[in-house]
């Protein structure tokens, strides 16, 4: 595990707590290495589907490997999308589509204010982080739930 994964591994409890994700298959767009996907897997997920220009680094029957993510539907339970700037190839077409989200939208990229415009009014802001080169992470999580409730008992 390379070091800046143990940051990110710290993380992913605030930013990835506010579902229950077990037995749901998670699409993991902007998986990196894995250790996102290694997260879900460890708190129930069934499945996850991950999509990274990274080299694979974790390997389990139940993560399913893909390169770059061109913007199509991919059937899951869950969408887990940070990656800086391939948020631009989701619409909020597609995003309704599922019935459980987390996006990680980013400052400086062209749709930043359209989606935090409707993120801000249908999700809610779970984590927010500002790299040291000034680019701010904003995490929403959202889906088919009423905003405030997560699918938690």
């Amino acid at each position: 595990m390379r070091p800046e994964d143990v940051a990110y591994w710290q993380e992913y409890a605030k930013a990835y707590s506010y579902f229950d994700v077990k037995e749901l298959v998670v699409l993991d767009i902007g998986a990196d290495i894995g250790s996102s996907a290694v997260w879900f897997l460890q708190h129930g997920a069934k499945k996850v589907i991950c999509y990274s220009l990274e080299q694979q680094g974790f390997f389990d029957e139940r993560i399913e490997w893909h390169g770059e993510w061109n913007g199509e539907y991919i059937p899951a339970d869950l969408l887990k999308m940070d990656c800086e700037g391939c948020e631009c190839k989701l619409s909020i077409e597609l995003l309704n589509r599922y019935k459980y989200y987390y996006v990680a939208i980013h400052t400086g990229t062209p749709c930043f204010e359209m989606l935090k415009a409707y993120l801000d009014k249908n999700a809610v802001q779970v984590f927010t982080t500002t790299s040291s080169e000034g680019v701010t992470e904003i995490m929403y999580a959202g889906g088919k739930f009423s905003v405030g409730s997560s699918n938690k008992a």
